[in-house]
């Protein structure tokens, strides 16, 4: 197992027992349905990603031979790797933004918004077609950066815990999430984002640092976090929540 999995794994154990322990919305009804259905899904993406790593690395590897990337004229390896992180988190919150612009994006991002009880599962729950969609772009954006995969399993380590708690039903200090959200992606922040009004589903696409929405004025708060409420209309009905549902969701 890599260390960027290992990290992951150890993230979801850690935060997957503080949600039993310290939940922000109590009673959340069937988690173990919940989570194995979730969970069901990230497997089937776990096996696409594995093969989009073979089958991509070879194809932009040639590539990436005859083009040495925006990045290569910085000398210093610490200095490179810094503005190549700053820079692939802008890319994704370009492509988060993206796929709720563009309908037919939206048409397999809204899988993951349509989960009725939000916790750190959610954060694996993606529609197979969109994970090819983005490890393809993200390979090539790295191949236009001048990296190569190394690259993205080190984004991976930071991101994956990241993403992980601000998707959580975790009980967190409102202050220390107020403080910490002037950097990066924080609960509160990310539980307006997968509200049922669309005007809120719309903003904060921020995926590890909160500044990106400030930045392009997508950035959105509440005060009555407590009275949100997640899912997407009619699909927030059982036969769109286990597996089956989800992987034909898109072409409903």
């Amino acid at each position: 197992m890599s260390s960027d999995s290992l990290i992951a794994l150890i993230s979801f154990g850690i935060i997957f027992t503080l949600e039993f322990i310290a939940p922000f919305f109590k009673n959340y009804g069937n988690r173990i349905k919940h989570t194995l259905n979730n969970l069901g899904v990230a497997a089937i993406n776990r096996i696409i990603i594995l093969a989009c790593i073979t089958y991509f690395t070879l194809w932009l590897d040639r590539i990436s031979q005859s083009f040495g990337g925006i990045l290569s004229f910085i000398d210093s390896n610490v200095l490179r790797l810094s503005v190549a992180i700053i820079l692939f988190d802008l890319w994704m919150y370009i492509w988060h933004r993206l796929n709720h612009e563009i309908y037919f994006l939206w048409r397999f991002h809204r899988m993951h918004h349509t989960d009725p009880q939000m916790d750190s599962t959610t954060a694996v729950r993606f529609h197979p077609i969109e994970i090819i969609f983005s490890y393809f772009l993200n390979f090539l954006f790295l191949t236009i950066l001048g990296f190569d995969f190394t690259f993205l399993a080190i984004y991976n380590t930071v991101m994956v815990p990241v993403i992980i708690f601000h998707h959580s039903n975790i009980a967190f200090s409102e202050k220390s999430d107020n403080f910490l959200n002037y950097l990066i992606v924080m609960p509160r922040m990310h539980r307006v984002h997968h509200s049922e009004i669309m005007g809120e589903t719309n903003s904060n696409y921020g995926t590890i640092f909160s500044f990106w929405d400030r930045l392009f004025k997508s950035f959105r708060v509440r005060d009555d976090i407590q009275s949100i409420t997640y899912g997407i209309g009619t699909f927030k009905n059982p036969k769109w929540q286990h597996i089956g549902g989800m992987l034909f969701l898109p072409f409903k």
